[in-house]
């Protein structure tokens, strides 16, 4: 399903490519000690996937981390976004300046590892998000805080048993994430909102929203939650009884499954088959 492209992306602009980072003033951002990557003990060790994205911007390595990215696209989005969301905690805790060379150098680290996201995949999302998160005012950055708050009531309320407030709370999400190019907070609002759709009986308005989620989440690496959403997305079309789509969604789920999911969507295939 999410595979790399024959075709790629140009080359990210030469001011990306160039960008040094203050490692020090990040590591002091996100907790760390100066020599958390340096110590004897750790040099033995092989690094995990967010210590090669952070070594590998370091050295401007772009060749490098496409590479990293294209073996581990599961894991792209939220290594850039812990970045992204670190410089936003590091705004709402009150900027010096050594606070705001640490926001930027996250900053600028995220929109490298954004650019060779796009360029691994040829999908311009990573990149496009990256850059949205850095563009904000202040009002917008509300909105996003906002939009997490609304996915959190949904959820809250969808335990509750309450679903048309669930419902509500997870079309705010996406209203609020849309504009702001938060990609990542539309797919959550849009999975969310079809799912309750569904439960409420509301299968094409449920169809709607989880497709769009689906082609969201597919776009931006996170298989575990496009596979959410195309289970959603067969339930909806079988109660429709949109046959050859729910056969090809059921296909797609079929080469995903295992274990008794796999029997269960191999039967399902065969009744939208008429077998």
């Amino acid at each position: 399903m999410a595979t790399c492209r024959a075709t790629s992306r140009p080359d990210p602009p030469a001011g990306i490519l160039a960008v040094k980072l203050p490692t020090l003033l990040i590591a002091l951002s996100l907790g760390l000690t100066a020599t958390a990557f340096n110590s004897p003990q750790d040099a033995a060790k092989p690094m995990n996937i967010v210590e090669q994205y952070h070594a590998l911007s370091e050295a401007a390595d772009m060749d490098g981390l496409v590479a990293l990215w294209t073996e581990n696209e599961y894991r792209a989005l939220s290594a850039i976004d812990q970045d992204l969301e670190g410089s936003l905690a590091l705004w709402e805790s009150g900027l010096d300046p050594e606070k705001t060379a640490a926001m930027e150098g996250l900053q600028a680290r995220a929109m490298f590892g954004a650019a060779a996201a796009t360029k691994a995949f040829d999908r311009p999302i990573f990149l496009d998000y990256a850059s949205a998160f850095c563009s904000w005012n202040d009002a917008e950055k509300a909105a996003f805080r906002g939009g997490q708050a609304a996915n959190g009531r949904a959820y809250e309320a969808k335990g509750e048993g309450k679903l048309e407030a669930a419902r509500d709370a997870a079309e705010e999400c996406t209203a609020l994430a849309l504009p702001l190019g938060d990609w990542w907070g539309c797919a959550m609002g849009l999975g969310g909102s079809g799912s309750f759709k569904l439960e409420l009986g509301d299968a094409k308005g449920g169809l709607s929203d989880l497709s769009r989620a689906r082609l969201i989440n597919q776009s931006l690496g996170l298989r575990g939650s496009e596979l959410r959403n195309l289970k959603g997305m067969l339930a909806c079309l079988t109660e429709l009884g949109h046959t050859p789509r729910a056969i090809t969604v059921c296909q797609e789920l079929i080469e995903a499954s295992e274990g008794e999911e796999l029997a269960k969507f191999k039967e399902q295939l065969k009744q939208l088959q008429g077998e």
